[in-house]
């Protein structure tokens, strides 16, 4: 499963979680690498 900032989004994440995931997963990333 590759998640994206569009599913951040869609998850409602908040905004300290959504800059630390932009700074380390700039293009996305595949759950089990961010896990």
């Amino acid at each position: 499963m590759i998640i994206t900032r569009a599913d951040l989004r869609e998850w409602r994440i908040g905004a300290v979680m959504y800059r630390w995931f932009l700074r380390h997963f700039p293009r996305g990333g595949s759950y089990a690498d961010i896990h």
